[in-house]
């Protein structure tokens, strides 16, 4: 079996995780809680595992760059065990932007509704359906109309 810290290396590489997802997949391959808590130790030190910056960057891949709805988005990330204070306190930091990039998908889905045919009220639904609130759904369209 690797050491601890190498595995830790193999697991982070793909895709970056929280501090409490790397500590349970630790604890499933077997490893003494002691070496556990060295290795994120000192991956912490490395700045390999921040749970600030991984929430900041989720928020904005899914958020800003993707436009899903932050009530998605701060779901996935207690899924993730990221604690709920850290999850607003991102949110509050990014607000604008999150808005923008929700705005820009809006509007993106409101076209694509439209080339099939779709019009206000059932693309106003569609959208709600989708965790959209009215207010922003809204905000676009006045946004769109000038």
């Amino acid at each position: 079996m690797k050491p601890c810290f190498d595995y830790a290396l193999y697991y982070i590489n793909r895709f970056p995780k929280t501090e409490s997802e790397l500590c349970l997949q630790l604890r499933k391959k077997w490893y003494f809680q002691k070496e556990i808590d060295e290795t994120i130790t000192q991956l912490k030190q490395l700045n390999y595992v921040n749970d600030v910056e991984f929430t900041r960057l989720y928020f904005w891949s899914e958020c800003t760059r993707k436009g899903k709805p932050v009530f998605r988005v701060k779901g996935k990330l207690m899924h993730k065990w990221v604690d709920k204070d850290l999850i607003q306190e991102i949110e509050l930091e990014l607000e604008d932007d999150i808005i923008e990039g929700q705005k820009t998908k809006i509007a993106k889905e409101i076209r694509n509704m439209k080339s099939k045919w779709l019009d206000g009220i059932e693309i106003i639904h569609k959208l709600q359906g989708r965790w959209y609130s009215f207010d922003l759904i809204k905000e676009t369209i006045e946004d769109r109309r000038r």
